[in-house]
């Protein structure tokens, strides 16, 4: 028996919410030592209260990656944790969309941003935390759905030795095959894809200039190819989490070409022209209301050398897990 689609993609979220918590924690905690920004904020204690809060975000970012594992092994207790996790978030979502709701009209004016911004930041928070809380929802209904929960108590029957119909299985057979760490980087990568796709849609809808192996492409061009690159990441994301063919060859196209330009950096003169190309782009959203000041070369330049180390890396890891599952992929229908 399969694992529902469903299931792995509560898995990878709450297992990427439990990762996304930590490091924001460690981040928090490091800066907090350096700079004091606790005592800095005239907070009474400042420092304990942000370790107890930290204390508390740990404990439930730890047991949501914990549980992202546990629902990709199917264990019972997980669909239970995940329940709760829902429902407090339904809870906390909900109310904090309400907030933000309340304050697109009352909230006092905020130095140096202007009220139609600070308008659309709450618009845009309320969105955020309406999506969340429709997700939350969605678990405690998804969860509680009766072919959900047979897939739970046939993957414990097949764990304490029965198939899905009480049948004794030989010794070594399960009905289940263990998750592999190359699946759980497919899985992640699938879920990753698909809301980039959203990111695509994003630019182009804003219009952004694009930079494709060495040009630059503006209009009508950079419409076409953002709406192009959302269509292959939304089909290549629905691929990895339903275990498509096709949508697995597109995963693998985009990790070579994503490694095609990480390596064009050494040819002479690229990295001058993907610089330029980044300092146009930036100057978009220094052009946004609110927006930051476009980045200098130098700044881009740190920035260049960085991300195409870092996506250079993942774009080989994930490669590397895409060519290890291919069997998965490649005899599906």
């Amino acid at each position: 028996m399969r694992r529902p689609v469903g299931v792995i993609v509560a898995g990878i979220l709450l297992l990427l919410s439990g990762l996304c918590g930590l490091l924001l924690i460690a981040v928090q905690i490091a800066t907090m030592l350096i700079t004091h920004s606790a005592n800095a904020a005239m907070v009474p204690h400042g420092e304990l209260v942000l370790l107890i809060f930290d204390g508390f975000i740990f404990a439930i970012s730890v047991l949501s990656a914990w549980t992202g594992i546990a629902l990709f092994r199917m264990r019972t207790w997980a669909r239970y944790v995940t329940l709760v996790l829902a429902a407090l978030g339904a809870c906390f979502t909900g109310l904090a969309m309400m907030v933000c709701l309340l304050l697109l009209n009352t909230a006092p004016p905020v130095p140096n941003l202007a009220p139609a911004t600070e308008h659309q930041v709450f618009l845009i928070a309320a969105l955020v935390y309406g999506v969340m809380m429709l997700i939350a929802v969605f678990w405690i209904v998804y969860f509680n759905l009766a072919s959900v929960r047979q897939a739970f108590a046939q993957a414990a029957a097949a764990r304490h030795g029965e198939d899905a119909y009480g049948h004794v299985l030989l010794q070594g057979q399960h009905e289940h095959a263990p998750v592999s760490i190359a699946q759980i980087v497919v899985w992640i990568t699938g879920v990753l894809f698909f809301l980039g796709g959203f990111s695509m849609v994003f630019l182009a809808w804003r219009q952004f200039p694009g930079f494709v192996l060495g040009w630059i492409v503006s209009g009508l061009g950079a419409l076409l190819f953002d709406l192009l690159w959302a269509c292959l990441l939304f089909y290549a994301g629905l691929g990895l989490l339903l275990r498509w063919r096709a949508g697995w060859i597109v995963a693998v196209f985009l990790q070579l070409y994503s490694l095609l330009s990480v390596f064009l950096l050494l040819l002479p003169g690229y990295p001058a022209r993907m610089i330029h190309a980044m300092q146009i782009i930036s100057s978009r959203y220094s052009s946004m209301p609110g927006g930051a000041t476009a980045f200098s070369p130098e700044t881009n330049a740190r920035f260049l050398m960085a991300g195409s180390a870092l996506s250079g890396a993942i774009a080989l890891v994930i490669l590397i897990a895409l060519v290890y599952c291919r069997r998965r992929y490649l005899r599906a229908a």
